[in-house]
């Protein structure tokens, strides 16, 4: 009855006893049947990875029993309020990457929901409602990607079990409500490139230990990094210092000032357990949800699955100043720092040289100045160096390729210092780096996402031709 691929025969609705449906990554194409909507004990329903287009079929909505409902990576348009508002059962929604417009349907869930996915699609009107405390079993929230606005509703924060927040790339505002503070089990906070505004919660340092990911990009916040931040504030807080998890920690191109204070970059206790072996083998399952699109000649190239044991701190386009801290260097676990674009002044600390498997290091277009300190030769692992629009003088430092560079004086005003060891792909992609030795968390999963993408192009290309 069932090839995995073509369409789903309607024929299927006659299993009355089925339990469980799992056609998940496959070749389906065509409208979903509404046949499946008589499968009346239905719990678990799996069609995500396919080519399935057209609405999501209104019958769905009558399967009561169904937990999981997971339907997403395919080409789904119309809106989710055709849904009928039967399913009393269900707990994971998945929906995201597909073509998915107007509202969110908040009627459609129940107090069991955990799980919403409803990210990378044209969603549009406010991202939540007021009362989405109605919901206290919410563990992960993803609205990223969408084109979403309103604020974050201050009741936001009485959703104790809410381990993940995820609401980039839409076109929220005003400020970070403070009841987030109350999210003492958060782990990944990410609202990069929207339109929020203001200071960042003086609370936030002493609310969740098991932050791993704060994300604030490309907003609008503004003042000092929160005291809290420093380890300075400690109220109400059982924690020894804040954020002893955090592995990515990315408030770049926003308007923050003041200096960089050394005593925070010793609460980052996750960036200062070295790993080396242990990192990309039996840690890489640990990651968060998250859909980013970069272009390997020509080719589009989606990757669901950031790493947070890739572990950064970007501060880049920002308003900093004073100098960098010497204990930087203790953060031996980092492998990608960005402190560019901002007004940092003195000379280069040599303690960046024991930070051993730092594979980006962007310290460009500031007002760096003496010489590049010789430590840095001890960083066998850096795939790209920035020094570029500083006030360096002297030497080019003998590191890895630059042993071959002409060993004279340079004034290095506008020097830019940049290679990548191995292979040249010719596009910039983010936070990942590849290098000679490439780690193996990032082959298994840029190859396995490349292979897959290759793989669904040819199948499609031998289907048109027969």
């Amino acid at each position: 009855m069932i090839e995995p691929c073509g369409t789903i025969d309607p024929e299927i609705g006659k299993l009355n006893n089925l339990t469980t449906l799992d056609l998940s990554e496959n070749q389906f194409s065509g409208p979903i049947t509404p046949a499946i909507g008589n499968l009346s004990k239905l719990n678990l329903l799996y069609l995500n990875a396919n080519n399935f287009s057209g609405t999501i079929p209104s019958e769905i909505g009558n399967l009561n029993l169904v937990t999981y409902l997971l339907l997403g990576d395919n080409q789904l348009s119309g809106q989710l309020t055709n849904i009928n508002t039967n399913l009393t059962s269900l707990q994971i929604l998945l929906v995201a990457n597909n073509e998915i417009s107007g509202n969110i349907p908040w009627d459609l869930f129940t107090f069991n929901i955990t799980n919403i996915d409803l990210s990378n699609n044209v969603l549009e009107g406010s991202s939540m409602p007021l009362d989405i405390d109605r919901f206290p079993s919410l563990i992960s929230i993803n609205l990223a990607m969408n084109k979403l606005s309103g604020r974050i509703p201050y009741t936001i924060g009485n959703l104790s079990a809410l381990s993940g927040l995820i609401l980039h790339s839409n076109q929220l505002l005003g400020e970070i409500p403070f009841s987030v503070c109350n999210l003492t089990s958060l782990s990944y906070f990410h609202l990069s490139n929207n339109n929020l505004e203001g200071a960042i919660p003086q609370c936030l340092g002493n609310s969740s230990p098991s932050l791993q990911v704060l994300h604030l990009r490309a907003n609008n916040f503004h003042g000092h990094l929160p005291s809290t931040f420093d380890g300075t504030i400690l109220q109400d807080s059982n924690n020894e210092l804040p954020f002893p998890k955090l592995q990515v920690f990315d408030i770049s191109k926003n308007k923050f000032n003041g200096s960089l204070p050394s005593r925070y970059l010793n609460n980052f206790r996750a960036m200062m357990d070295v790993k080396e072996n242990g990192i990309g083998k039996e840690n890489w399952f640990s990651y968060f949800q998250e859909t980013i699109v970069f272009v390997l000649k020509g080719l589009e190239l989606p990757v669901v699955r950031i790493l947070t044991t890739f572990t950064t701190i970007d501060l880049s386009d920002n308003r900093f100043s004073g100098t960098i801290p010497q204990n930087i260097g203790s953060l031996n676990s980092l492998r990608y720092l960005n402190l560019s674009r901002n007004n940092i002044t003195g000379n280069i600390p040599a303690s960046l040289g024991n930070m051993s498997i730092l594979e980006s290091l962007d310290l460009s277009s500031n007002r760096l100045v003496g010489e590049i300190p010789l430590p840095l030769n001890m960083l066998t692992s850096l795939s790209r160096l920035n020094l570029s629009f500083n006030n360096l003088v002297g030497r080019i430092p003998q590191i890895g390729q630059l042993a071959t560079f002409e060993n004279k004086s340079y004034f290095w005003r506008a020097v830019i210092l940049g290679y990548v060891s191995g292979f040249v792909f010719g596009t910039t992609i983010g936070y990942f780096i590849f290098r000679y030795e490439r780690p193996k968390w990032f082959v298994g999963l840029f190859f396995n996402a490349h292979d897959k993408i290759n793989g669904k192009r040819k199948r499609k290309v031998a289907r048109q031709k027969t």
